[in-house]
């Protein structure tokens, strides 16, 4: 998904990752933007658990309701990508 939503034109997309290093440096970056996701759904999960009452371990509704938020402020968020330029 992060491939499709790059800027690189498919000659690009072609060439990267043709060497050994370019691979390794492409996996230690999606390793941390995985991370990083998983963080903030962990983060939003124990606020909706606050929200709900609930106490103990995540659970999958509390995900699933995590992911939905996020997903909507991604969503209404009214910044747009066009080429290069952020535009509102």
């Amino acid at each position: 998904e992060v491939m499709e939503e790059s800027l690189l034109d498919s000659n690009g997309k072609e060439r990267l990752g043709k060497n050994k290093a370019e691979r390794q440096i492409i996996g230690l970056v999606v390793r941390d933007v995985a991370q990083m996701f998983i963080g903030d759904i962990v983060e939003e999960s124990r606020e909706v658990m606050e929200e709900w009452g609930h106490t103990g371990a995540i659970r999958p509704l509390h995900m699933r309701e995590a992911h939905r938020r996020i997903q909507n402020r991604k969503h209404n968020t009214n910044v747009r990508m066009t080429g290069r330029l952020l535009t509102r």
